[in-house]
């Protein structure tokens, strides 16, 4: 009885149920589901670029014009030596500056970049524009080139879902039967290039609640638009399937959770 007067109020939906079932069962099998933060190392890290037209004529609203796909990579590393991937995102955001974007970014993601840089035996510069943009709320307001989706969807609320109930809620891939807590034993088998897919797909996946935030908060009314970006990402995607079958695979995914309605009715949303 106290289950389903949980469910009614909307104190643990059954997906939350699902995951924190899914949780006990890693906490047994694995001891914790995650590393605690004293044992992680940034090895392997994996970026997808967007290129934003925002209108700046109104400063109440920055519309977005234009939006650009410009691929998703996964930078290049050393399983011995985690200075070589830090050395990329440090050199980057410090010369771009770049609005950064993530889910749970702000309490992890960029906390586990700067973290790590500050090792004196890596040898690294400061990654004084993550430094920067990275305010708590007790310094200062959350600045605006550091979006963290999975926050901003919370809507200032503590009750945050997962990227991949997100993600297919919204008719998104998802990550298609991954979990990160199985990403230690992938690393122990020694096998990068699946680490490296599945850091992929979940950049794809923020990319894309990120851009769907986009659209629900007024950013981008424009759904031709909209449309032009998803059939950059299919055209990207299939011409890169060959030799990276984990595209070809999230399309798939995407076709089938947004019941093949990839693209927007013309026109515009107000």
């Amino acid at each position: 009885k106290l289950e389903r007067i949980q469910n009614r109020l909307g104190w643990r939906t059954k997906e939350e149920q699902r995951q924190a079932r899914k949780r006990a069962r890693d906490r047994h099998k694995f001891g914790l589901p995650f590393s605690p933060w004293t044992l992680q190392a940034a090895r392997i890290i994996s970026v997808a670029r967007l290129m934003l037209t925002v209108d700046t004529s109104d400063p109440f609203n920055h519309l977005i014009r234009d939006i650009t796909f410009c691929g998703v990579e996964t930078l290049a590393f050393d399983p011995d030596d985690e200075s070589l991937t830090l050395s990329q995102v440090i050199d980057e955001t410090n010369a771009v500056q770049p609005v950064v974007v993530g889910w749970n970014s702000r309490g992890y993601d960029i906390p586990v970049v700067i973290n790590r840089s500050g090792i004196p035996t890596l040898g690294l510069k400061q990654p004084e524009y993550l430094m920067a943009i990275t305010r708590t709320k007790r310094y200062g307001p959350m600045d605006k080139r550091n979006v963290d989706v999975m926050k901003e969807w919370a809507g200032g609320g503590t009750r945050f879902p997962g990227l991949d109930a997100a993600a297919r809620a919204m008719g998104g891939a998802g990550k298609m039967g991954k979990s990160g807590s199985g990403v230690l034993e992938m690393w122990l088998q020694e096998d990068y290039g699946e680490i490296a897919a599945y850091c992929e797909c979940d950049v794809l996946n923020t990319m894309y609640v990120y851009v769907v935030w986009l659209r629900s908060t007024g950013q981008l009314y424009d759904n031709a638009v909209y449309n032009r970006f998803v059939d950059q990402q299919v055209k990207y995607f299939n011409a890169n399937a060959k030799d990276r079958p984990h595209l070809r695979e999230y399309l798939r995914q995407w076709r089938s959770h947004s019941k093949n309605r990839l693209k927007l009715p013309r026109g515009k949303k107000r």
